[in-house]
């Protein structure tokens, strides 16, 4: 048998960036074109799908300065990865259903909605405990940010590759974000 002696070393950036020459590795990196986009506007660009022979999923690049949105839920689990640079963005506020979407559409028919069917979170970047979460099937939610200047908060996203939005109509409801120094209306 032959041995092959490697020496291993402390990766940096030039390492990383001759491994994407080489076509071995694509780098998590904001799209230089979306890194970012007008107050009221989103992005979302696809980095890659899958081979559906394999079983698809996506991998999705999101930049968000929406300080409004709609509810909505999907038929199958997505992963959100709040991974970025380091440097300051306006806060990313994740609001969550309670329930499923279905057991959300009676309390809405029956004009039972509350706050306590809600959670709004800003969810910090880099934070191994809370920045990688999977958002389970079926439960309602929406990311939005704050209005002013700043940069617009941005992250990665896996999920299948044809997963539908399914939109949650609030009806007469409306949701008012609060906290601190900022605030934003949301409603469907």
């Amino acid at each position: 048998m032959k041995k092959i002696q490697l020496k291993v070393k402390k990766a940096e950036e030039i390492d990383m960036k001759l491994l994407e020459q080489l076509g071995a590795i694509t780098r998590l990196l904001t799209p230089k074109d979306l890194s970012t986009v007008e107050e009221g506007k989103f992005g979302v660009r696809t980095v890659y799908a899958t081979n559906p022979q394999y079983g698809g999923h996506k991998l999705i690049y999101v930049i968000t300065n929406r300080t409004t949105s709609a509810v909505n839920s999907h038929p199958d689990n997505e992963d959100v990865l709040l991974i970025n640079s380091g440097n300051p963005t306006k806060p990313l506020i994740f609001v969550f259903a309670k329930y499923p979407h279905k057991e959300m559409e009676p309390k809405i028919a029956s004009n039972t909605l509350s706050h306590k069917d809600f959670i709004a979170l800003d969810i910090p970047f880099n934070n191994p405990r809370m920045s990688f979460f999977t958002v389970n099937k079926d439960f309602p939610h929406y990311e939005v940010t704050t209005s002013g200047p700043g940069q617009a908060p941005l992250f990665w996203v896996t999920e299948p590759t044809n997963l539908p939005l399914i939109e949650l109509s609030l009806s007469e409801y409306t949701i008012q974000l609060e906290r601190g120094s900022y605030s934003s209306a949301v409603s469907s």
